[in-house]
């Protein structure tokens, strides 16, 4: 698991600008034979504009891997 938050003072900012990102995930790996793994990552982040609108983005990743 991961997460961070960036955010400006809303004084120094413009309408419509950024005020706030805020993003946490988590990711996991499964190892499903002696030589194949997979992996699953889900993430979400939140930004926040001065004016009071807020923009959500989930992020899915998946992935399979070989070990030679």
């Amino acid at each position: 698991m991961y997460g961070g938050q960036e955010s400006d003072r809303v004084s120094d900012l413009l309408a419509g600008q950024i005020s706030r990102n805020f993003v946490y995930a988590v990711n996991s790996q499964y190892r499903l034979g002696p030589n194949i793994l997979l992996g699953l990552e889900a993430s979400q982040a939140r930004t926040a504009y001065t004016g009071g609108r807020i923009r959500l983005l989930n992020h899915y990743d998946l992935a399979l891997a070989y070990l030679f």
